[in-house]
């Protein structure tokens, strides 16, 4: 589907212009050329990007920014302005309430291009993204793996969670959850950055579950960093009486303590050969049945499927 651009011009000509190049590099384009018409627009075709100059009729451009971002739905809507010329007041002023990017015209075609698409694309990666990591999120993996399966070239998966995360949720709090999710986060593109490699993608699943998609056929070693520095960021969230009982103490739905092992991470480890697989949900399959078999293991650990 393309995605919808509306410029918002007092001139024809440089509506005319600018819409007819992004036309012929595939969006859809949408004009107005005042206020009363940009709204309208707005409000009823919901475009993925304005374009928005600060010269319109009737209104400043920024009074018009300020407008459309108040107006209920289009809070997050990307806007690009765009200025007849390079006034510093003018393009901070923007910029300070959250522009996207500010343009001067006369605009370079090849610019002007590269530009949209970096916003959209931005755009589109935040909204995937997990708001808590910051990372790919399940749009993006399941379009990841999927385009790795098609490329034919062999890779290996990690799904990697962490067990008995209820348990500490319960017992030391939502706020020291997510703590413990942005540390995981940390330590899994971490270890990746440094013994992976550089066209590896880690992404957030949700919840506790993360996954990893890595070239190197051995990732053992990275298992195995990835557990040691897991179990050492998280010693420190528990409670002396906690790591002295090696178990974490909470109360039960019918109001009884009840003793669960620490926290750990598990991970499933899936070497993906050319051809092995057809879709993301035959790996994704392995995955569970895999981290069924890690948990029963006490500790953070990682099971590698040996299966051809």
């Amino acid at each position: 589907m393309k995605n919808t651009v509306l410029i918002i011009d007092g001139s024809p000509f440089f509506r005319a212009q600018t819409g007819k190049l992004l036309e012929e590099n595939d969006y859809r384009v949408l004009q107005a050329g005042d206020a009363p018409d940009a709204f309208l627009c707005v409000d009823t075709e919901q475009p993925d990007l304005v374009l928005l100059s600060m010269e319109i009729p009737g209104l400043n451009g920024l009074d018009i920014y300020r407008i459309i971002r108040e107006r209920e739905g289009h809070s997050l809507m990307p806007v690009m302005m765009l200025a007849a010329k390079d006034d510093v007041n003018s393009r901070l002023a923007a910029l300070a309430l959250g522009a996207n990017d500010y343009l001067v015209k006369p605009l370079s075609e090849r610019e002007l291009i590269f530009r949209v698409r970096n916003t959209l694309r931005l755009i589109k990666g935040n909204r995937s993204a997990n708001p808590l990591t910051g990372l790919p999120g399940n749009i993006d993996i399941k379009r990841e793996l999927s385009e790795r399966l098609r490329s034919g070239r062999g890779f290996t998966a990690i799904y990697l969670d962490i067990d008995n995360f209820k348990a500490f949720n319960d017992r030391y709090g939502f706020l020291e959850g997510d703590s413990v999710l942005s540390d995981t986060a940390k330590i899994v593109t971490d270890q990746i950055r440094l013994f992976g490699n550089p066209n590896d993608f880690v992404g957030h699943v949700g919840g506790d579950d993360f996954v990893v998609f890595s070239a190197e056929e051995d990732v053992e070693d990275i298992c195995l960093m990835i557990a040691h520095s897991f179990d050492e960021t998280i010693r420190e969230r528990f409670s002396p009486d906690d790591m002295r009982d090696n178990s974490i103490t909470t109360l039960n739905r019918k109001g009884q303590l009840e003793k669960t092992p620490l926290t750990a991470v598990s991970m499933a480890v899936i070497p993906c050969q050319p051809g092995r697989f057809s879709c993301d949900l035959e790996v994704s399959a392995v995955a569970a049945e895999l981290k069924f078999q890690i948990k029963e293991i006490p500790g953070s650990g990682f099971v590698l499927d040996r299966r051809k």
